[in-house]
């Protein structure tokens, strides 16, 4: 049977790094969502791979808030903490929870304490605001309380080192500010490292504290990002006041983890859940890239190549295209000969690198090597089709037939692309979100509890039921049909989806109460043809499955239970909504201005002016009021999709009394809506919902060819208001 394994710990809440000297290596705490929350990493000279799974297996989950480490001295041995509501526990397997004996705003300090040090044979456990708490017997008390200074969030204690050689605690706090402690004389503030978000650490090569920061005199707000970070030394063998001298350079960062790796004698520094710099003492930075959660992956839609690697193809408009490469996502958008607006793309891989459908309806062809070029026109044969902005449409390669299958759930429709156009299939599936599948029998269809298969020839055919499978993911491998539920993965045997391996316990697919105690964000998971792999990606890190452990040698595609529904049934493709298009414009040249609003209803779309134009400021009223008076100001009727006619609002325009010029009296001007609604001819058939879009097209010459419009043939509209100057 196949086994999970974790590729990179959880992205949020990573812990610190130390090193443990029984391994003889750094180590990374992390704590991420469900079950197993607190995890120890090791590093193993070029990742951090999984060594322990749980490191407080006797606490509830949720229980432990806070991961601290730190080395005890006189044993040579790592120390590991978890806070807690109302304790601290320790990493070994003790069930036992010291609980500090505090007054309340002291119970208030606890609640800020995220670092651990041993001062001598004393542990202590420091506030983010200055306090500071040790043990007596099986207690915990206060030894010093909070710092006034420290008391504003904005600048705390955010770094915490000890320096044997003056046997004192050294903390750097958010604006760079540095104290130093002892149990004898508290906190006294001794320097500025005259940079914000600063780390320190200890380098028992040169025995001192060093402070990764970035270019002295310059703070978090003005320093470049490109300037990188400094290593140096402090105390500074200089004068008092004088920069320290500069060693090395580092990543620039906020308050990374920074530890010496005392086997490999060189500097570990975390820059982020993907990012790990090494550094032999004064020598440069080299960097490691890890594998990571990927930015955004539950916006993500995942996709391939038939002769690449797993791609990402992410849902933001500012995402961008990632490519898993063994077990490491490199960023990187494909060159692109016009842009392309991310934000719901539905994407889907083809043999030479991916396509993507577009919220305007038009198909782009993204090849692996060159520019993207762009197959249909706006809802080039998809008039009418109105759900590619919610989560509902689905879109895949069909190896069979060689053509592209899009599922578009909300309206229950099924399309095919091929020879450069699309063709509307046959009724059959139920409406609902699916999950689509190309193998070399068609594609099959998994929607609302039912699997279909769409056979070479365009006609859909039943193939069984999985009324109570949740399923998220649908994949071929080794001759079967696979797919992934909330909790478990599947394969298609007789007749219904036979679950073969559990998901990792971390690893929740959706919100629930027994599996998740943190703040939830799903994991996603997709399949890689390329290494016939499952890749999971969430708050619980990535993990990867080799499905060919779960093969069976007598697997075979589902067939068909039922008659296939022909194709010559396929409805004729749908014509666009009917709406008023009311354009209120200004030629490029000067105020550039396209406002343009889309409504089912005259009434609607005249309302949408009137709000606009009675802005509650008086200077921008007047700017309005001028900008109709100069500008196109008309009304445009569409039917099916096509524009027919155009009428000129300025002769309906109402001048209301008071209306005198001055800026402060200037009122909005208005449109006759009685009179307008005389002239302006009706709209028939389906008109477009308030939710909806459309294209507009004609044939021939525009309507009102001597009006100046921002209007073009094939331009896609939203229901609405659209500025097509933004």
């Amino acid at each position: 049977m196949g086994i999970w394994r974790a590729l990179a710990p959880s992205p949020h809440l990573l812990g610190q790094v130390a090193f443990d000297p029984a391994r003889q290596t750094p180590v990374l705490l992390a704590r991420g969502a469900g079950l197993r929350q607190h995890e120890l990493w090791a590093w193993d000279g070029q990742r951090f791979q999984l060594d322990v799974a749980d490191l407080f297996p006797h606490q509830p989950p949720g229980t432990v808030q806070c991961l601290m480490s730190t080395v005890d001295p006189a044993g040579d041995r790592l120390l590991v903490f978890g806070r807690t509501e109302d304790g601290v526990v320790e990493a070994s397997g003790a069930r036992a929870v010291l609980r500090p004996r505090t007054r309340r705003a002291d119970r208030a300090s606890w609640q800020r304490v995220t670092s651990a040090v041993v001062l001598g044979d004393t542990v202590l456990f420091v506030g983010r605001d200055g306090a500071v708490f040790t043990r007596d017997g099986q207690r915990l008390v206060v030894a010093h309380r909070a710092l006034p200074d420290l008391a504003d969030e904005a600048d705390e204690l955010r770094s915490v080192v000890v320096d044997p050689e003056r046997g004192v605690l050294t903390a750097a706090s958010t604006a760079g500010r540095l104290h130093t402690f002892t149990l004898d004389d508290g906190w006294h503030q001794v320097g500025d490292a005259r940079a914000w978000g600063v780390s320190l650490a200890w380098d028992p090569i040169a025995r001192r504290v060093v402070v990764l920061s970035g270019p002295p005199g310059e703070d978090r707000w003005t320093g470049a990002p490109s300037a990188g970070m400094w290593l140096r030394g402090w105390p500074a063998d200089a004068e008092p006041g004088t920069p320290p001298p500069l060693e090395t350079r580092a990543p620039f960062g906020w308050h990374q983890p920074l530890v010496f790796d005392r086997a490999r004698r060189q500097w570990l520094l975390l820059a982020s859940a993907d990012e790990v710099w090494v550094s032999p003492s004064g020598a440069a930075w080299t960097r490691l890239d890890q594998p990571h959660r990927l930015e955004n992956y539950y916006h993500a839609h995942f996709t391939w190549t038939a002769g690449g690697p797993l791609r990402a193809s992410m849902s933001h408009h500012w995402g961008p295209t990632m490519t898993l490469v063994g077990d490491r996502w490199l960023a990187g958008s494909y060159p692109s000969g016009e842009t392309i607006w991310q934000h719901h793309n539905v994407a889907a891989a083809v043999p030479d690198g991916l396509v993507r459908l577009d919220p305007d309806g038009a198909l782009h062809h993204l090849p692996a090597e060159g520019e993207c070029q762009r197959l249909t026109a706006p809802w080039g044969g998809l008039a009418g089709l109105n759900t590619l902005a919610r989560p509902h449409a689905v879109l895949c390669h069909d190896p069979a037939a060689d053509r592209l299958v899009l599922w578009a759930g909300g309206d229950g429709a099924g399309w095919v692309f091929r020879d450069g156009a699309w063709t509307a299939l046959p009724p059959g599936p139920p409406a609902g979100r699916g999950l689509l599948c190309g193998t070399e029998r068609g594609t099959y269809l998994l929607v609302a509890g039912e699997l279909w298969l769409l056979t070479p020839d365009d006609a859909w055919a039943p193939v069984g039921s999985a009324p109570d499978w949740p399923a998220h993911v649908v994949f071929t491998s080794g001759g079967a049909l696979w797919s992934v539920s909330d909790r478990q993965v599947a394969r298609w045997s007789a007749g219904r989806f036979e679950p073969l391996l559990e998901l990792p316990e971390p690893v929740s697919l959706t919100q629930e109460a027994d599996r998740v105690s943190t703040s939830f964000v799903p994991s996603v998971v997709a399949y890689d043809p390329l290494g016939d792999r499952l890749v999971v990606h969430g708050p619980s890190g990535v993990w990867e499955l080799s499905v060919s452990g779960l093969a069976a040698a007598d697997a075979v595609l589902p067939e068909p239970v039922g008659p296939a529904v022909p194709a010559a049934a396929a409805p004729p493709a749908p014509v666009g909504p009917s709406c008023y298009l009311l354009e209120f414009s200004v030629a490029p040249g000067g105020a550039r201005h396209a406002w343009i609003y889309a409504h089912g209803t005259l009434a609607d779309a005249v309302d949408s002016l009137h709000a606009a134009l009675s802005c509650p400021d008086p200077d921008e009223r007047e700017l309005l009021a001028s900008l109709v008076r100069g500008g196109t100001l008309h009304l445009w009727v569409v039917r099916g999709g096509t524009l027919t006619e155009g009428v000129d609002l300025h002769p309906f325009l109402v001048r209301e009394a008071g209306d005198t010029g001055d800026t402060a009296s200037v009122r909005p001007p208005r449109v006759d809506l009685a009179a307008l609604a005389g002239v302006v001819p009706e709209l028939t058939g389906p008109t477009l919902a308030s939710d909806g879009y459309l294209v507009v097209s004609w044939t021939g010459p525009r309507p009102d060819p001597d009006t100046f419009s921002y209007l073009r043939d094939g331009i896609p509209l939203r229901a609405g208001f659209n500025d097509l100057e933004s």
